[in-house]
């Protein structure tokens, strides 16, 4: 699955309130990130985090997307962050869209902020306005199905709708909950094999330490009793002897073993539920072995230490003539001016 990213503001400008430049995301960041992931992968999630920002750039964004799933491309649309005003209508070009039950979603009528100018200015400004709301209140009909009398009211009000609400009148497709069902942590980012290479890094740069039987691999099944296997790591499981009787072993983290004569024949993956995501277990067992691996390097480098201390304490003495034998030594080893302040949300 490929990913595209859009965080921040809906297209750049400058801040109406301190005048500073604010790069947003615009059409041809979208674009970019499309053209980085291989033409095989059809299947692309969209992660939003944006408050909103400029209609045309919005509606720029939805229709090179729609653009997109009409060459063939299967576009889920996910919220990480807040998703509000012309994101919305982003959001709305998912064939999946899954809002998460922590953050925020919010539509409301197209705004300008800081306007000056005569009566003529405004009316324009005015009836641009009106038009923009017409259009956008009929986009919001047709991709939820709700009428009118639904949606107006909570463009009229800027509505924040809960994740239930969002999927109830037809904004999103699914909900996540972040707390209960998923860790913010992607799936295809390896850290358990992330983490083994810096292990190794460390222990290559640290002393020689005498080689320890390994010991044997437990396993926890489904209804928390344990088994064992002599395999080296979860990647060896396959050929390993094991205790398990015979048959087929669900575990604990949702995988099973099939176990034949005494050995571990197939390892079934657990059932995926959400690709992009790891579970909170698992998470915390990952946070148990940095732990645990962090402290087996941390002791042999405090033992480093100390026999440095040592040893320069033997080198002072002897400077001065007070040479103590060591205890201790280290192992070897052209808009109008009403449609310039309708580009802004």
């Amino acid at each position: 699955m490929g990913d595209i990213f859009i965080v921040g503001q809906i297209g750049s400008g400058q801040d109406e309130q301190t005048g500073a430049f604010i790069k947003g995301v615009e059409l041809v960041d979208v674009i970019a990130q499309f053209r980085a992931i291989p033409e095989s992968k059809k299947d692309i999630e969209v992660v939003i985090d944006s408050p909103g920002g400029y209609v045309d750039t919005g509606d720029s964004i939805y229709n090179y997307l729609e653009s997109k799933k009409a060459e063939g491309y299967n576009i889920t649309t996910v919220q990480r962050g807040i998703v509000g005003s012309i994101a919305t209508k982003i959001f709305l070009a998912g064939d999946q869209r899954i809002v998460n039950d922590s953050q925020e979603f919010f539509i409301h009528n197209p705004l300008v902020q800081n306007v000056s100018g005569d009566a003529n200015v405004m009316q324009s400004i005015a009836n641009q306005l009106e038009q923009s709301k017409k259009r956008l209140m009929q986009f919001y009909i047709d991709k939820t199905g709700n009428n009118q009398a639904a949606i107006e009211p909570l463009m009229n009000e800027e509505t924040s709708l809960s994740a239930d609400q969002a999927v109830a009148l037809g904004f999103a497709t699914k909900k996540v909950s972040t707390q209960k069902e998923y860790a913010t942590i992607k799936k295809n980012m390896d850290f358990k094999k992330m983490f083994e290479d810096f292990k190794s890094e460390i222990k290559a740069m640290l002393p020689m330490q005498p080689e320890q039987k390994p010991k044997a691999m437990e396993l926890k099944l489904a209804d928390g009793s344990i088994v064992t296997s002599d395999a080296a790591d979860a990647s060896a499981l396959v050929g390993s002897a094991t205790n398990a009787p015979d048959g087929t072993h669900p575990l604990a983290n949702g995988s099973s073993i099939v176990v034949a004569g005494g050995k571990i024949t197939e390892v079934k993956p657990a059932a995926e539920i959400e690709d992009k995501y790891v579970t909170v277990a698992q998470f915390q067992e990952f946070a148990a072995m940095v732990k645990d691996s962090l402290s087996a390097v941390v002791k042999p480098v405090n033992e480093l230490k100390a026999n440095f201390d040592s040893e320069l304490v033997n080198i002072k003495n002897q400077i001065k003539g007070k040479h103590t034998p060591p205890t201790q030594r280290v192992n070897e080893g052209g808009l109008s001016p009403a449609e310039q302040y309708l580009k802004r949300k």
